[in-house]
C-alpha cells in the first residue's frame, strides 16, 4: 500500500503491470509489422505502372508531419488530464493509468500508421525509389517507438506516475 498524507492506493500487482505492458507492446508491434511490410514491398515489388504525382505525396507528407506532431502534443495533454483523475479516485489508479496509456498510444499510433500507409503507396507506385525523401513519413512511427522505449511502463514508472498525481 502506498500512502500520501490523505489518500492511499494499492501497490501495482504483477498482473496490473503486465497487462499495461502487453497493451503497449501490442500497439508497438502493429506499427513494427506494418513497417516490415512496406520494406518488403520496397525490395520485392518492382516499380508500378501507376501514374506518379509527386505533389500528391508532398501533400500527404505535409499532412503526416503536422498530424504526428500535433498528436504527440495532444496525446501528452490527454494523458495528463486523464491521470489527474487519480486524485479523486486513488483506488482506481491503475485502471485510470491503463486507460490513459491506451489513449495516448492509440493517438500516437494513428499518426504512425498514416505515415506508413503513405510510404506503402509511394513504394507500390515506384515514387519511393525515385524520391527517397518520402521515407520521412516514417517519422511518426519512429517517434512512437522511441517514445514507447523511453517511457515503457515498468512497475517503478507506473508507481511514479500515480504518486506524482496523488502527492501534487
Amino acid at each position: 500500500m502506498i500512502q500520501s498524507e490523505t489518500k492511499s492506493y494499492p501497490s501495482p500487482s504483477e498482473q496490473d503491470v503486465r497487462s499495461i505492458q502487453i497493451v503497449c507492446a501490442a500497439l508497438a508491434s502493429g506499427v513494427i509489422l506494418f513497417v516490415f511490410v512496406v520494406l518488403a514491398a520496397y525490395f520485392v515489388i518492382p516499380a508500378g505502372e501507376l501514374p506518379r504525382d509527386v505533389q500528391f505525396y508532398w501533400l500527404l507528407t505535409s499532412v503526416q508531419l503536422v498530424m504526428s506532431g500535433s498528436l504527440l502534443v495532444l496525446s501528452s495533454a490527454v494523458f495528463n488530464r486523464l491521470l489527474d483523475r487519480i486524485r479523486d479516485a486513488p483506488d482506481q489508479a491503475f485502471s485510470l493509468l491503463r486507460s490513459a496509456l491506451i489513449v495516448r498510444l492509440a493517438m500516437l499510433e494513428a499518426g504512425a500508421l498514416y505515415g506508413i500507409v503513405v510510404c506503402l503507396l509511394a513504394v507500390l507506385d515506384g515514387t519511393m525509389k525515385e524520391h527517397p525523401v518520402f521515407w520521412i513519413n516514417l517519422a511518426g512511427a519512429v517517434g512512437m517507438l522511441l517514445f514507447l522505449s523511453w517511457s515503457f511502463p515498468t512497475k517503478e514508472r507506473q508507481s511514479e506516475w500515480i504518486e506524482s498525481r496523488i502527492l501534487d
